[in-house]
């Protein structure tokens, strides 16, 4: 799949693939950033958009996730890391 260059992060556009983890696992987690066409390219904001990154944050890294949900917090962390971030 085409990868994006954006503020020299090399980003695989698979990871915004719904089907394929990370994001295939968070999908539920991540509904408010699932556009209108059902895809989450809007998830590519959070590179320029400080309040929309602070919302992934909140949303992937938050303490009840990670005790209700383990392995949901796991694929947060991977979906962080692909997105550039860790």
């Amino acid at each position: 799949m085409r990868s994006l260059n954006a503020a020299k992060l090399d980003i695989d556009l698979s990871v915004l693939d719904s089907s394929r983890a990370p994001l295939k696992h968070l999908t539920g987690i991540l509904a408010e950033f699932r556009g209108e066409d059902g895809s989450f390219f809007d998830l590519m904001a959070v590179l320029w958009d400080s309040e929309k990154r602070q919302r992934l944050f909140e949303c992937l890294g938050n303490q009840q996730l990670i005790l209700r949900n383990p392995f949901e917090a796991a694929m947060g962390i991977s979906l962080l890391s692909r997105l550039g971030f860790l």
